[in-house]
Order: C-alpha cells, then sequence, then structure tokens
C-alpha cells in the first residue's frame, strides 16, 4: 500500500473514539513486519459532554475535535507524515463477519486469486445491499473486507491459491460507512495526508491484528474496550474475529453521573474518577462515588450478560478477558467479570482477565513511554499496524 523505498518513514495514527481523539506520530525504520516504531509525540482531544449525545451531535463535535487536532498536529511537526492510519469506533462503522461458499464447477482445477477475489466481491455486494434501503438516499463506502478463514471441503486450509477442491468456504469481515462520512475524513486530513495514504479501519479490527502478538489467544478470547458512550465486544475464536457487539454504554455515562451527582462540571466528573481509582480521595467522597459507580456497572453488566448470552445460544464464550479503553482503570468493570456472568453464557472455566495496557507491546517499539494506560491501547494498535503496513 505504500512505498517501502524510504530509510525512516513518519506516521500518524488516530484514534476516533465517542468521547475522546487520541493521536500519535511515530517514526519506524521503514514499514517492515519486523519494524519497531518510535512514538515521537501524543496528542488528545476530549469533548465536554455534559448529557448523552444524539448521533448526529455527536459526530459533529467529533469533527469539530478532529479538525482542531489535525491543526495542532500539522502545526507542530516540520514535515507531513508519510501515511496516516485512522481507527472508528461505533457508531460510525458497521461490520459483518459473512460466510461465503462457492461449489466449484471442476474440482481438480487449482484455486486462482482471482476465483478468491471474485467471491469476495460477490459478498461485498450482498454486504452492502443489506444496509440500504430502497427507499433512503444513503450511499456507503466500503472500507474494509478482510479475510479471516479459508475452508476447502471442510477443512481450514491457511494458503489455498493453487489447492483444490469441490466447496470453497470464505470467512470475509466486511465493514462500512456512510460515504459522506469518508469524504468528510478525506477532506479533514487532506492538509497532512491525501487520500491513497490515509487508510480507515475499525478500532476492533485494528485491535484483533495487533492483539496476536502481545496475547496468546489459540483459545480464543473477548476483548472488551470501554469507551465513552459505547462498549464494544469483540469475540475472538479460533483465530476469527467472529462477532463484535455494541453496548450503549460507556465510561461517559458514568462520569455524567458522578457530575451530576457533585453538581460538577462533566470534565470535573472525569477527574473524580480518575482520583476514585487512585484511592486519594477522601473516605465520603470516594463512598459516595463507589456506589455510583457499582449501580452503573450493574447495568452495564446486564447489558453485557444479554448481548453474550444471545451469541452463546449457538457459539462458546471464551473465559479470556482483554479489558481496553477509559474504563478499564476502574476496578467495578473488572469485579464484574466473575465466574458467575460467563457461566450465564455458558463458559464454565473461571475468566482471566487481562488489563489491556500499551505495555504489553514495549517489546514491539523502540520508545513508547508516552503511551499509558489502557485508555491508549487502540492508538497503539493503529501505531503497530500503520508502521509494519498491516491491514
Amino acid at each position: 500500500m505504500f512505498s517501502l523505498g524510504k530509510k525512516e518513514i513518519m506516521g500518524l495514527a488516530v484514534d476516533i473514539g465517542t468521547s475522546s481523539i487520541t493521536a500519535v506520530v511515530f517514526t519506524a525504520p521503514n514499514c517492515l513486519p519486523t519494524s519497531k516504531p518510535c512514538i515521537k509525540n501524543v496528542y488528545r482531544a476530549s469533548l465536554d459532554m455534559p448529557r448523552k449525545p444524539r448521533a448526529e451531535t455527536l459526530e459533529r463535535q467529533i469533527t469539530t475535535q478532529l479538525r482542531d487536532l489535525l491543526k495542532t498536529i500539522r502545526a507542530s511537526l516540520k514535515k507531513n507524515p508519510d501515511f496516516a492510519y485512522v481507527g472508528l469506533s461505533a457508531p460510525f462503522y458497521i461490520s459483518r463477519l459473512i460466510t461465503l461458499t462457492s461449489t466449484r464447477p471442476k474440482a481438480s482445477a487449482p484455486i486462482t486469486k482471482e476465483e478468491i477475489l471474485t467471491l469476495i466481491k460477490k459478498g461485498e455486494k450482498s454486504f452492502t445491499e443489506e444496509y440500504i434501503s430502497p427507499k433512503e438516499n444513503l450511499k456507503l463506502h466500503l472500507f474494509g473486507s478482510t479475510l479471516l478463514k479459508t475452508i476447502i471441503n471442510g477443512y481450514r486450509i491457511p494458503e489455498i491459491v493453487g489447492a483444490t477442491g469441490k466447496t470453497l468456504t470464505l470467512f470475509v469481515r466486511y465493514e462500512t460507512t456512510a460515504k459522506k462520512y469518508i469524504n468528510e475524513l478525506y477532506d479533514l486530513f487532506a492538509p497532512l495526508v491525501s487520500e491513497k495514504k490515509l487508510h480507515i479501519t475499525s478500532l476492533p479490527t485494528a485491535c484483533f491484528y495487533a492483539i496476536g502478538s502481545a496475547i496468546p489467544f489459540k483459545e480464543g478470547l473477548v476483548h472488551v474496550d470501554i469507551g465513552g458512550e459505547i462498549s464494544e465486544i469483540s469475540i475472538i475464536y479460533d483465530d476469527v474475529l467472529e462477532k463484535i457487539i455494541t453496548i450503549p454504554l460507556g465510561n461517559a455515562s458514568l462520569a455524567r453521573k458522578v457530575s451530576e451527582y457533585f453538581n460538577v462540571s462533566f470534565k470535573e466528573g472525569e477527574s473524580l474518577l480518575r482520583q476514585f481509582s487512585k484511592e486519594v480521595l477522601d473516605s465520603k467522597k470516594s463512598e459516595n462515588i463507589a456506589a455510583i459507580t457499582n449501580h452503573h456497572v450493574r447495568e452495564w453488566c446486564v447489558a453485557l450478560s444479554a448481548a453474550l448470552t444471545t451469541y452463546a445460544k449457538e457459539n462458546d464464550i471464551p473465559s479470556n478477558i482483554v479489558l481496553s479503553g477509559g474504563g478499564a482503570f476502574l476496578k467495578a468493570y473488572r469485579q464484574s467479570f466473575s465466574s458467575e456472568l460467563l457461566h450465564k453464557t455458558h463458559t464454565s472455566e473461571t475468566p482471566h482477565i487481562t488489563i489491556a495496557d500499551p505495555k504489553l507491546f514495549q517489546n514491539e517499539f523502540s520508545a513508547m513511554s508516552t503511551l499509558t494506560g489502557p485508555r491508549d491501547f487502540g492508538v497503539t494498535c493503529l501505531a503497530l499496524l500503520c508502521s509494519r503496513n498491516i491491514l
């Protein structure tokens, strides 16, 4: 996708969340699978959301914050980045894993790359048509079609080009968003990188690809990203991103409850939560925030349990849990993953919980000290993939 001729490249990775945006500028020796990027600068912007925003209001505020942040980045750099990776959170994209099956007319004929691409293209058409009503004037832009698993005659075969067989099955994850939104992103990033050098993906997909280098998941895992307005749950099984589930509760909802109780601003509510997590507040405030947090997390657990139970009717739920996002620093979320919660979803094992701190990738970077805590996990994954030209 990008030129590999330079001795050193500079990249930009941007994590667009529902209550904040985080961006990093990094350098790397080259876009190679073994590249170890060096984080140079970290940029942050957060939204002040005293009330839960409507979708169009959220998009508008995120766009304003992104425009200002990109201006700051451009002003701080002596030259433009060679390329950029942007990770979208729900509700800014639609994603689905589709199983495509083809009965081949001649089983003895070798499978070609063109044959695979034709089948993937056929899946693209059915995927986009599913989300467009003839009555709606909605144009979608497909920004991702990732081949995750290939099966021939019922057997999983990693490399299928040149193989033979009667039945070919592909597992492909498609990702799309509104054409209008994509054009808006192109315009916002134009002063820094051209369309050809701007790669857009979803954060669950970026984390899925990066996480394997830090956390073995042969037994599968559940990646829970506790964002601002929304939590995204990625179920990874058999080396495939099987399902992405969203629940409309995140840490911004909790910050609003804290700010309302203490009659302070939304940002002060966020600050109180951080102080509460570090156990530096007086006992009275801590007790009050603990009560608010526990009530909120119980609501969150009900929504999570309902989503996982629906999935578990036909699938196993892995017991390995990875928590990331701004909410992962609170103990209440971590403690909510009791064996009782997972038992309701047909999992018999005691959950093993990992906090997705960027330090999990410390051997993959030459310098990354400015990235701290689970809130930076998404942008860390994007920077790693960007430096290695993956996706």
